[in-house]
């Protein structure tokens, strides 16, 4: 287990992570979002359902549900939490309240759907000791926010396949809090994982199941941070990369046929030797040079995050956009890529009210205006 990481062995059917959030005077019909990291074992549940209390009683969100082997659940786990095949469950959910609150709490939890462990065999009554627990750290465990009562005005359906290059502060989660705030509902699915590449994704159960859900309309995909770099590098060397890619663009295509496909590319950061390319200058030339080259390879679209943190870096020096190991994304460094990709899904300029994502005022607005510089909107 990881220090500090909360855990709970033997779950069972009806047992559930309940999560509470006290709040005043919040009116009928608002909205709350609770997301969750979860990693289990082999004999842990797979089938988790989002509840939420309202008026006295426990309800769910029957458009959200998915079916499966008789089973209705909002999301599910993969087990193998002590091996290098472990597998996070990252889940979302957004539910509107029908009734007001009043110096009271909000409490929403995922709750154990069935007997079935995560291998798909019945729960062994006496396996007490298998464990599942919040993926604490650098990941945003779990992360709960009022966001108002509005109704979007449309909802895109977005996949986010990816590393600690996204869950790292919640980048996804900023992602879909900022759509909210300027009329949209983004339901967001993610299949994360620390230092994946395109081709470690496709081996994975979680990436696999979240691409079989289908109907997306945006699809992003983050590789390891010096692969397109490296691909760059030596191309022939290097195929692999490009196979991978276009093996993985492949495999989202044929679920969702109509989605626009997005290869991010990412940032150059100072850490491990400026990962092993000699400047934060090189770096970045070598990442946009094989992001093109792969967006090209596999008819995708290219978000330039990498691109507007070095004008960052240029503008606004003092806004630190690394973690303490000078390579992951500090929380204002996941804010600058939830903005390029906002910025990208919808093509307009950011309105009024636009979710600072609890960075101060001042901050959130210049990393908004380096992300509006990078991409042109209408």
């Amino acid at each position: 287990m990881k220090k500090k990481s909360p855990c709970v062995d033997g779950l069972r059917a009806g047992d559930a992570w309940e999560f509470s959030l006290p709040v005043k005077n919040l009116p009928a019909g608002s909205c709350v979002e609770l997301d969750l990291s979860l990693v289990s074992e082999e004999a842990s549940p797979r089938y988790y359902i989002f509840e939420y209390l309202d008026g006295g009683e426990w309800k769910t969100m029957p458009s959200d549900l998915r079916r499966e082997d008789g089973v209705d659940f909002s999301f599910k786990c993969f087990g193998y939490v002590t091996t290098p095949s472990y597998q996070y469950t990252t889940a979302l959910q957004t539910v509107r309240l029908e009734n007001a609150i009043d110096d009271g709490e909000v409490k929403i939890r995922a709750r154990v759907a069935a007997d079935i462990d995560c291998l798909g065999r019945r729960l062994d009554p006496a396996a007490e000791k298998c464990c599942t627990r919040i993926e604490w750290g650098d990941n945003v465990g779990a992360y709960m926010h009022v966001l108002g009562n509005a109704t979007p005005r449309d909802t895109t359906n977005v996949l986010c396949i990816g590393n600690s290059f996204t869950y790292v502060q919640g980048a996804s989660w900023m992602l879909k809090e900022m759509a909210w705030t300027q009329g949209h509902y983004l339901n967001l699915k993610a299949a994360l994982k620390g230092g994946q590449t395109y081709g470690q994704h496709l081996e994975l159960s979680t990436t696999d199941d979240a691409i079989r859900i289908g109907g997306y309309d945006v699809v992003f995909l983050q590789n390891q941070s010096q692969t397109h770099a490296w691909y760059a590098q030596d191309p022939k060397g290097k195929d692999q990369i490009r196979k991978d890619a276009v093996t993985l663009v492949s495999r989202v295509r044929g679920w969702s046929p109509d989605a626009r496909v997005v290869l991010e590319s990412t940032w150059s950061y100072p850490g491990v030797e400026f990962g092993g390319f000699g400047s934060l200058k090189n770096f970045d030339k070598l990442l946009e040079k094989g992001s093109k080259a792969l967006c090209k390879a596999t008819d995708a679209e290219m978000s330039p995050i990498g691109r507007a943190y070095a004008l960052s870096r240029e503008l606004y020096p003092d806004i630190p956009l690394y973690a303490a190991d000078d390579k992951h994304q500090s929380v204002y460094g996941a804010y600058l890529k939830a903005c390029v990709n906002y910025l990208l899904i919808f093509g307009e300029p950011f309105g009024e009210g636009v979710s600072d994502c609890n960075l101060e005022a001042g901050t959130a607005a210049k990393l908004r205006s380096v992300a509006s510089k990078i991409i042109k909107t209408k």
